[in-house]
């Protein structure tokens, strides 16, 4: 069984102190810590930091985490320029401007002011490079689930790019996508006292979905032993939900780069959330971010808030690449119900 303390890091998928250590959680007393997502790219805004408090520990496990609302949140670079984020509807979700965005050359510090939990500071982080994704390839995978009658079918896809000669480069990818669905809004039903009774919908049948990292996964690279080559990474793995490839899907690849500590925080971080449970695992860890309290040094965040340039491509996927397909999801009901829905068709579809 997982315990509590492990489910610390679930709250964590791919976060944004000049060190980062691993320290064994103490449950003596009750311990409520400050957690920040978030990080600034080169690409325009709005860039998102959301801010939690964990949930308390010690005798007691009193509750999982709280958004922490109504914080002073600001972005100011080395030359003293300073950025409001402002709160959305999205309780503890704080946004930058549109016209915001991250510059090379400049290092950034977040700055947090909390009603319960104090003031924080990131440690400064200057904008990492990144070079240009020369290709994508596409590869089909099929995993064995733990029902032998099924498997999990899916797309790989691996970026190609020139490794920069004579310096320390890390990595990490996000993803997005975009697909074509059609539902069944005709068959939609409703429930009366008397079971399920025929109510169709007039609209609509067909949308455009579009997903923001449909895979999860932190995926981490370091050049430690591929200086100056080119290199070929897998950068998204996307499953086949039965629905993704009714037609084809549109995958964009971000290709993001990383100082030394925010890799070693993600690193880290990745370690933890493959924690299984088992009598092999690593003894739960605490996060050390770069993240600190101003009137309590030793009281850090769990986060890691940084700054990257951006380098994108994408690639079309037909569904025909699937050797083998999930069963079709059967939707009844208006396709607009699906997150990131659209009946609009896109321009470059």
């Amino acid at each position: 069984m997982v315990s509590p303390h492990r489910i610390l890091f679930l709250l964590l998928i791919f976060l944004g102190m000049s060190c980062v250590d691993e320290v064994n959680i103490q449950t003596s007393q009750a311990v409520r810590t400050l957690v920040v997502e978030g990080f600034i790219t080169t690409e325009p805004g709005p860039h998102t930091v959301k801010i939690s408090t964990s949930a308390k520990y010690g005798t007691i496990f009193e509750d999982f985490s709280k958004r922490e609302s109504k914080a002073t949140v600001r972005i100011r670079d080395n030359e003293g320029r300073v950025t409001f984020l402002t709160e959305s509807e999205d309780a503890g979700v704080y946004l930058t401007p549109t016209d915001f965005h991250a510059e090379l050359g400049k290092s950034y510090t977040l700055l947090i002011n909390t009603l319960r939990q104090g003031d924080y500071a990131s440690i400064p982080e200057e904008t990492a490079k990144v070079p240009p994704i020369d290709s994508l390839q596409v590869f089909y995978r099929k995993t064995p689930t733990e029902n032998t009658l099924i498997d999990q079918h899916s797309v790989e896809i691996y970026a190609t790019w020139m490794d920069p000669p004579e310096e320390q480069n890390f990595y990490t990818w996000q993803n997005k996508g975009t697909y074509f669905i059609e539902t069944f809004p005709e068959n939609f039903t409703i429930s009366t006292t008397s079971g399920k009774v025929p109510a169709p919908k007039p609209c609509c049948k067909n949308c455009w979905v579009t997903e923001l990292n449909s895979d999860k996964t932190i995926r981490l690279f370091s050049d430690r032993n591929y200086d100056g080559k080119s290199i070929t990474q897998l950068a998204a793995n996307i499953v086949d939900d039965g629905g993704r490839f009714m037609d084809k899907y549109l995958v964009r690849i971000r290709q993001l780069g990383l100082s030394k500590n925010a890799f070693t925080f993600l690193d880290v971080l990745k370690r933890q959330l493959g924690v299984s449970g088992g009598i092999f695992d690593p003894p739960p860890a605490e996060l050390r971010g770069n993240i600190v309290n101003l009137d309590d040094p030793d009281n850090t965040a769990i986060g890691y808030f940084f700054a990257s340039e951006v380098q994108t491509d994408s690639i079309f996927i037909d569904g025909t690449v699937l050797q083998g397909k999930a069963p079709s999801r059967q939707i009844n009901d208006d396709c607009r119900i699906l997150e990131g829905s659209t009946t609009i068709r896109p321009s470059y579809w």
